[in-house]
């Protein structure tokens, strides 16, 4: 119970879950330990019992793996522990926490303790994968020293990242050369044939599949730009001359009115008219005039009854101006001739 005492504070973490399938693998080796001064300086008897917790704390579990050391000389100064202690992670993770707890036990009675900070990192800090990290940390009560070697790698072929969800292997062929960072990361070959912008080999054989990484060159895109710009153009006016036509088919938008006032003015004229009978029409409405008005300079003189009054008619030319008609034998020969009307144009 003292010991977990002591391991609680490192359990509280905040951690976001993220979830994966890579596996993880946390390896310490090389472990040993400084006191700084003899052993029995900090338990008073002639052996003691060391027990060393060593602890992998993520956001979803944790796990821990013991060493166990009975009765080592007091006189001793450090403290090796021998072998490897492996910890496989699900990468359901984004935060990792390694921790040690060194304790002491001695036969009377007595017992100390301490704790390590091996390592804590984050999917926010730079990956260091598949490398062998060598550590020296100080415990946080009585100053030990405790040093160890750490390599944090994924189980998985080709895989990097923190969780170990990034893709990566190493290409070298007719058309691409590169390798993979330690974080996945590719870096083309040094080299004066390998395009560093994509890694592609810049003498490289014609391909007839189409590459996502084929670049175009600059006067290439001026023109297919253009190009596109010219085709909107030109759809555009298609569009416009499109909605005039059916406008004009719908509402007769320019000509319908037109041919509207030119139909009702057509109604009007006499088509083909003889020039026989306008001469003849013009005639009779001069002489038609001239009748009123003898008619209305008669009427300020006199009255003169209705009946008596005489309209213009159709009569022959021959005889008009020496004979006389009666009325009701003119009306039965009358032909009212037809005004016309002059289009509008």
């Amino acid at each position: 119970m003292a010991f977990r005492k002591v391991i609680n504070p490192f359990l509280i973490l905040i951690f976001y879950v993220n979830l994966t399938t890579a596996v993880i693998e946390v390896d310490v080796t090389k472990l040993s330990v400084n006191f700084n001064s003899q052993i029995n300086n900090f338990i008073n008897c002639f052996g003691v019992d060391i027990d060393f917790y060593l602890q992998v704390a993520t956001s979803n579990y944790s796990q821990v793996n013991q060493y166990s050391i009975a009765q080592e000389d007091a006189t001793q100064y450090s403290v090796n522990l021998p072998g490897t202690s492996a910890f496989t992670i699900q990468s359901t993770t984004d935060f990792i926490v390694l921790t040690g707890i060194l304790s002491m036990r001695c036969s009377n009675g007595q017992n100390t303790s301490d704790s390590f900070l091996l390592q804590s990192q984050s999917s926010k800090q730079a990956d260091k994968n598949n490398q062998d990290v060598p550590i020296q940390v100080t415990s946080n009560k009585n100053q030990w020293t405790l040093t160890a070697t750490i390599n944090r790698k994924c189980t998985g072929l080709n895989e990097y990242g923190f969780n170990c969800n990034e893709q990566c292997s190493t290409v070298n062929d007719a058309y691409y050369c590169y390798t993979c960072g330690t974080n996945g990361q590719k870096t083309c070959c040094n080299s004066g044939n390998v395009n560093p912008d994509d890694c592609s080999l810049y003498d490289h054989p014609v391909s007839t599949t189409w590459s996502p990484n084929t670049q175009c060159s600059a006067s290439a895109e001026n023109t297919y730009f253009w190009l596109m710009i010219s085709f909107a153009i030109i759809i555009a006016i298609l569009a416009i001359l499109l909605l005039l036509v059916l406008l004009e088919l719908c509402c007769g938008l320019f000509t319908g009115h037109r041919t509207a006032k030119r139909s009702e003015d057509g109604e009007w004229i006499v088509q083909k008219e003889p020039k026989a009978n306008r001469e003849l029409y013009d005639g009779d409405i001069n002489r038609h005039h001239q009748y009123r008005r003898r008619q209305e300079e008669s009427v300020e003189s006199t009255v003169i009854d209705d009946r008596d009054r005489r309209s213009p008619y159709t009569i022959s030319r021959q005889g008009m101006e020496n004979h006389s008609y009666d009325d009701e034998i003119l009306r039965n020969e009358f032909q009212e001739a037809q005004p016309r009307r002059i289009a509008r144009v």
